[in-house]
C-alpha cells in the first residue's frame, strides 16, 4: 500500500512539472522574427529585445499582442537597440504605461501603437521615418512632442485626443513637416494639420499660404476663441473645429470651395 501511496505522489508531482505554465512561459516569448519580449510582473516593466522589425497586431485581424491579456499592468516599456519598429497596435489600451525608451534603431512607429497609453513625454529621436495613423490617439498626459528632422510620413490623427498637448514642435531641418508657434504644418505651409488640443494662445491666425484645413484639426481645443482664416483657403475638413466648445469666431473666406461634415459641430 505503501508503494502504491509513493508511486501516486511522484506521478503527480511529474504531472505537474510537464503540465504547469512555468513563469518564463507566461511572462516571455517572440513577437518577430529575431525579436523577444519579457514582462516583470512585480515592477511592471515589458522589455522588447533583438533585431529587426516587431510583428504587427490588432484584434481586426486575430492576431492580438502576447501581452494583451496583462495590458493594464504594464508601467513601463524598454525597447532595446537593434529593434527597428513598433508594430501596428502593440501596445493599444495599455492605460498606465507612462514611461517609454525607444532606442535610435527605431524606424518606424506604427499604427495606434500607443493609442490610450498614459505617457506623459516620448523623445521621438532623429532616425525614426513614419509614425503611422492614431499612433498616440487618446494619450490624455502627452504634454508637448517634437517630431525629428528624419521625419517623412505622419498618418492621420496621430495626436487625436490629447488632452494635454500644448505644442507640436518640428526639427528646423525636417524637409516634410514644419510648426508655427506650436501648430503643426506641412513644409510648405499649405496645409494646417494639427492644432493641440490645448494650445494656449486664445487667438490662432492661420498663414496666408495655407489652402486647407485637414480633419479634426482644432478638435476638442478649449482654450481658442478666435481663429482667423486667410483669404486663400479652399477646403475645411471634417470635424475640423469639432468640440471647440469656447470658439466664438471663426471667418469663412470666400474662396472656400469644401467644408466638410461635423466641421463646426
Amino acid at each position: 500500500m505503501k508503494k502504491l501511496v509513493c508511486f501516486i505522489v511522484i506521478a503527480a508531482a511529474a504531472f505537474s512539472l510537464v503540465a504547469a505554465p512555468s513563469y518564463a512561459d507566461e511572462y516571455s516569448g517572440r513577437c518577430g522574427d529575431d525579436i523577444y519580449w519579457s514582462f516583470d510582473a512585480e515592477t511592471g516593466v515589458l522589455t522588447i529585445s533583438g533585431t529587426g522589425e516587431m510583428d504587427n497586431f490588432g484584434s481586426w485581424n486575430g492576431y492580438e499582442s502576447p501581452w494583451n491579456s496583462f495590458r493594464e499592468d504594464i508601467r513601463e516599456l524598454i525597447i532595446t537597440d537593434g529593434v527597428t519598429s513598433v508594430g501596428n497596435f502593440s501596445f493599444y489600451l495599455c492605460v498606465n504605461l507612462a514611461r517609454v525608451t525607444m532606442p535610435d534603431s527605431i524606424r518606424r512607429i506604427g499604427i495606434c501603437a500607443f493609442e490610450s497609453c498614459a505617457i506623459g513625454s516620448i523623445d521621438l529621436h532623429e532616425g525614426i521615418l513614419t509614425i503611422g495613423s492614431s499612433a498616440f490617439n487618446g494619450c490624455f498626459s502627452l504634454g508637448k512632442v517634437v517630431l525629428p528632422a528624419s521625419l517623412t510620413e505622419l498618418g492621420d490623427g496621430v495626436f487625436d485626443s490629447c488632452k494635454s498637448l500644448s505644442s507640436i514642435e518640428v526639427h528646423e531641418d525636417n524637409r516634410a513637416y514644419c510648426s508655427v508657434n506650436g501648430i503643426l504644418y506641412d513644409k510648405d505651409k499649405i496645409t494646417l494639420i494639427k492644432c493641440p488640443e490645448e494650445y494656449p494662445d486664445p487667438e490662432v491666425s492661420v498663414p496666408d499660404t495655407v489652402r486647407v484645413i485637414s480633419r479634426r484639426a482644432f478638435d476638442d481645443c478649449n482654450n481658442i476663441m478666435s481663429v482667423e482664416l486667410p483669404d486663400g483657403l479652399k477646403t475645411i475638413g471634417d470635424s475640423a473645429f469639432w468640440f471647440s466648445s469656447v470658439l466664438e469666431r471663426v471667418n469663412i473666406p470666400d474662396g472656400v470651395e469644401s467644408i466638410g461634415s461635423c466641421a463646426f459641430s
